[in-house]
């Protein structure tokens, strides 16, 4: 028995608008992120809380570039999906609407023409 394929197309393509802004965010964050060392200074002259703020920052931008490129490659993947969907949905309707018009286009009983 065949399987059926049932893809929510508006769903998919909300899904693919998510992850270019969620990868657009990230890429924006890591420029304002490099401010907060910045602005921590060094209070006291105590270079341990900047410090601090320093090795967060180089370990979230570790994590955020493997992060995004991950939501890159899922984004790319899922825009391949619903390419392919599109084109076949766009090629049946065509042999549908072929097959319709030739039917039509022979007289008989149901499809006399006018």
């Amino acid at each position: 028995m065949p399987g059926k394929i049932w893809l929510n197309m508006q769903d998919l393509r909300d899904v693919q608008s998510g992850l270019k802004t969620a990868v657009d965010e990230f890429a924006a964050v890591a420029d304002r992120n490099e401010d907060v060392a910045a602005s921590v200074g060094v209070p006291f002259d105590n270079h341990d809380l900047k410090n601090k703020v320093e090795d967060f920052e180089k370990d979230w931008n570790d994590n955020r570039a493997e992060l995004s490129d991950g939501l890159g490659k899922l984004r790319e993947h899922l825009h391949d999906i619903i390419t392919a969907y599109d084109d076949y949905d766009a090629n049946l309707a065509s042999q549908l609407e072929t097959s319709e018009h030739e039917a039509l286009s022979q007289g008989g009983r149901d499809n006399t023409p006018v």
